[in-house]
């Protein structure tokens, strides 16, 4: 029997990592950029306009488990001192009637190197796949990565991000952490 809708609420994500300079950057940080343009570019059924980026999910998910973010886990693994195995997927809104097709899944590389004690160069690659609408995402890019004192990262980059039914296009990357 499938599981209730309020049982899908965001989970934490699952960090494997060992001592090293690049884990000196919180947790989520070195794959960060990537994963984010990957999921930017995946485009979302909406019955008023057909395809539009999932950027929140609608009041029947808020009524089903009591959130307005698509159910996003992820996983990070240090492979060596600087390299970082990350897969992550989507399932979708919880409640949503279109989850199912929103579904997919995905992962890359990233590799930190370290330029100064707070600063850090990071390149990264990784792929996602929608299998049930066909349709998959390739991002490439480079970061330029610095922790504040307080613990919080910012990066600033250039990637690329190619889908199947839309091309490639190049684009400048901002982000960070709270």
């Amino acid at each position: 029997m499938p599981a209730p809708a309020a049982a899908l609420a965001p989970l934490p994500p699952v960090v494997v990592r060992s001592s090293s300079e690049s884990a000196q950057l919180p947790d989520d940080a070195v794959a960060l950029p990537l994963r984010m343009s990957i999921l930017s570019a995946v485009a979302s059924p909406s019955p008023s306009d057909g395809m539009t980026v999932h950027a929140a999910c609608g009041q029947s998910s808020v009524d089903a488990a009591s959130t307005n973010l698509p159910v996003q886990p992820h996983v990070e693994v240090q492979l060596t001192l600087r390299l970082t195995l990350e897969t992550f997927s989507n399932l979708g809104c919880p409640g949503d009637p279109y989850a199912a097709f929103d579904t997919g899944m995905g992962g890359g590389l990233a590799y930190a190197s370290p330029l100064r004690k707070n600063l850090w160069l990071v390149a990264a690659a990784g792929m996602y796949g929608m299998p049930s609408r066909g349709e998959g995402v390739g991002a490439t890019g480079v970061d330029l990565m610095w922790k504040s004192p307080s613990g919080r990262t910012t990066s600033v980059g250039v990637g690329t991000v190619s889908t199947t039914k839309r091309g490639t296009r190049i684009m400048a990357r901002v982000g960070g952490t709270f």
